[in-house]
């Protein structure tokens, strides 16, 4: 083995992001695990973010910069990047988080020793709020079981093992604006079924998240969730469920409904649970049933109190709530 070739190799795009970028590379400068190279695309950024990494490289050659001529998106950046790269895994960084000492550490050492994962992700703490901590669904049983409602990985976390990722021929979506990560996790899932590959995330908290004022707003998170639709349709075609895609849409947006589209939407929402269902052993089913009733929660709060039906849903929201709480929290 050629001992120039790093592990990992750490992945991460940047545009206008010198705010926080020292701090996200230093992070992964500290990591206890040394041999990776650290592969950084500068996607035309107009602020301080050339000199924030130059400064940056100075200081450690296993940082590449790759600086674009013009702004080409997260999607296209990190297909770059991949290509680029020479490590055995690849590590997702993002310029505004922050990766725990050991988090490349435990990934690699949990990736070496169990050869069928092909997506390792972590559960993640949160810079705005101290003590929540993020946890996703750990088993590959339950991330399927995630996948066709929402998206089941933190993507800063994840760790992709390389080979099998590019002899499956997948990438990220370089048409899709937002929702980019869940775009791949849905096309990798299609493309691994029956290959015996598996999805996990550790529990370990290995990255500190960090949330911005924008990505909190409806307009913003609306538009992520019209993409990510575009993925759930591809897959309820493998499923075998009809539904339009804007009723697809519709499910997870923050607008109001009347009583009669969320009665439409809810059956949509067991279709989906059926379908995935289908795909799982018996003693792995009840996950998809909590996320279900979670789901429901969630679109029966969304409705318009202008008639009766509209009224005698939104206390059923309430009733669904109190009845299970322990479980929709999990989701929320």
């Amino acid at each position: 083995m050629n001992k120039d070739v790093p592990k990992i190799s750490v992945i991460m795009s940047v545009f206008n992001g010198c705010e926080f970028l020292s701090e996200a590379v230093e992070s992964i400068l500290s990591q206890s695990f040394y041999d990776y190279e650290f592969i950084i695309v500068n996607d035309a950024s107009t602020d301080n973010t050339d000199q924030v990494l130059f400064e940056l490289q100075k200081r450690d050659s296993r940082i590449k910069i790759i600086t674009n001529a013009y702004n080409m998106g997260l999607a296209k950046s990190l297909n770059m990047a991949i290509s680029l790269s020479r490590g055995e895994f690849i590590a997702r960084m993002d310029a505004d988080d922050y990766s725990y000492p050991d988090r490349l550490k435990n990934q690699y050492e949990f990736m070496v020793e169990n050869t069928d994962i092909i997506v390792c992700g972590t559960s993640m703490s949160i810079h705005e709020e101290p003590g929540n901590n993020k946890i996703p669904p750990l088993s590959h049983e339950k991330i399927i079981s995630r996948i066709a409602f929402d998206c089941p990985f933190y993507h800063p976390t994840v760790m992709i093992r390389k080979e099998t990722f590019l002899k499956l021929g997948a990438s990220y979506p370089e048409n899709y604006k937002k929702a980019q990560d869940y775009g791949l996790w849905v096309s990798l899932f299609l493309l691994t079924i029956g290959e015996g590959y598996r999805f996990i995330n550790l529990p370990d908290v290995l990255l500190k998240y960090r949330v911005h004022p924008e990505k909190v707003r409806d307009d913003y998170y609306n538009e992520q969730l019209l993409y990510s639709a575009e993925s759930q349709f591809k897959l309820m075609s493998y499923l075998g469920i009809k539904v339009d895609f804007n009723s697809l849409a519709k499910i997870n947006l923050r607008n109001k409904l009347s009583g009669y589209e969320i009665i439409k939407l809810n059956k949509i929402l067991k279709q989906i649970a059926m379908g995935i269902m289908l795909l799982l052993a018996q003693k792995d089913r009840e996950y998809v049933h909590d996320i279900l009733i979670a789901k429901q929660y969630k679109l029966y709060s969304r409705s318009k109190i202008s008639n009766l039906l509209g009224f005698l849903l939104k206390i059923y929201s309430r009733f669904l709530y109190f009845s299970n709480r322990k479980k929709i929290r999990l989701f929320l």
